[in-house]
């Protein structure tokens, strides 16, 4: 790894890459959107999550002849841990975090840092909010406005009813970051970008939006994030997990009540279609189904007794339709659990 120690000094961004076994066309329009830079002072880290040999010998010979690129090995499984390897590894003022198969726009965040110097160098924000592009269009955070403060409150807002994707598109303050003690949450393989973000906001920062299109949002069948939604397998638990701190949050932010039945709705929504595609998903893959029950014991008690029953009612429908016979004893789990927590709250 090259000697990092004469880099410290006045810093003003770090950019941090997590990467696993990316195809090079993603890696060098992703790490290419970040070289050359015309900024006084910067680095972009790259974090080797596990890849293969090949990818790894790719970003190594990438980052060697590049002095504000360093590849830092990271064998803690997740995104969450390299990027929390490279939040430690970090040195400049704000942090930029660039996922392997996105890219920024280089001359938009150039002349972010050139218009808006005094409030950079100064601790003007804890957090700067861009707008983002995306396959088939484009994403503003406050359509209506041309910059300036924004609450916290509304940030929140704007990721708890699905209006934003979550924290790309964003500089942190690293000094922030170091404070409040905020880090992405282990073990959590889609969403643990908005965990990241709520806590973030739970800090009470102070941010300041520029409506500059600065980051571009891969999403499709090939990209990372397109894979994981293809594959059900794992999501319906970092669902629930995600449901509850959500609930949690909502519950402790006294702004969001008006708001907070048809966000969790929402949430719950996607708990039940996940938890239903998961079933079809086992059976569908000849999985037997003590195996299935097995999976599924207990996972009921992350819903409520009205959602149970539109459960039952959903898997009792499929059974008939396409005679998933095996799924009944599923069924009488439901209201088994049901049952009990009748009997819990009496």
């Amino acid at each position: 790894m090259k000697n990092r120690t004469e880099q410290t000094g006045d810093m003003m961004l770090t950019v941090i890459i997590p990467c696993h076994n990316e195809t090079e066309e993603e890696l060098n329009k992703s790490l290419g959107s970040v070289s050359g830079l015309g900024i006084s002072s910067y680095e972009v880290l790259v974090i080797d999550n596990n890849s293969d040999e090949d990818t790894a010998g790719f970003l190594k010979a990438y980052c060697q002849p590049r002095k504000e690129f360093h590849y830092i090995p990271e064998t803690v499984r997740g995104v969450s841990a390299a990027r929390n390897r490279g939040i430690a590894e970090s040195r400049g003022k704000y942090i930029l975090f660039l996922d392997a198969d996105d890219y920024i726009f280089g001359d938009s965040l150039e002349q972010v840092f050139k218009e808006n110097k005094d409030l950079m160098e100064g601790n003007g924000a804890d957090q700067f909010l861009f707008d983002e592009r995306c396959i088939g269009g484009s994403i503003r955070w406050f359509p209506d406005r041309w910059g300036g403060h924004v609450t916290w409150e509304e940030a929140a807002e704007k990721l708890l009813t699905a209006q934003i994707p979550g924290f790309y598109a964003s500089l942190y303050r690293r000094n922030f970051l170091a404070e409040h003690e905020i880090y992405f949450p282990y073990g959590v393989r889609m969403g643990e970008d908005h965990f990241f973000s709520l806590a973030f906001w739970q800090a009470e920062p102070v941010i300041y939006y520029i409506p500059v299109y600065l980051y571009y949002y891969n999403f499709d069948a090939a990209s990372r994030m397109g894979r994981y939604v293809s594959d059900p397998s794992g999501s319906l638990e970092e669902l629930l997990y995600e449901k509850k701190y959500k609930k949690e949050f909502v519950r402790n932010a006294d702004y969001l009540s008006a708001k907070a039945a048809g966000i969790l709705h929402l949430l719950d929504k996607r708990c039940m279609d996940a938890l239903f595609s998961e079933l079809l998903y086992l059976s569908e893959g000849g999985v037997a189904a003590d195996e299935i029950r097995e999976k599924v014991r207990g996972i009921y008690l992350g819903f409520d007794i009205g959602e149970m029953k539109e459960i039952k009612s959903r898997l009792e429908y499929e059974i008939v339709a396409r005679k998933l016979w095996f799924l009944l004893p599923i069924i009488c789990k439901v209201r088994n659990v049901r049952q009990r927590m009748k009997h819990v709250r009496r």
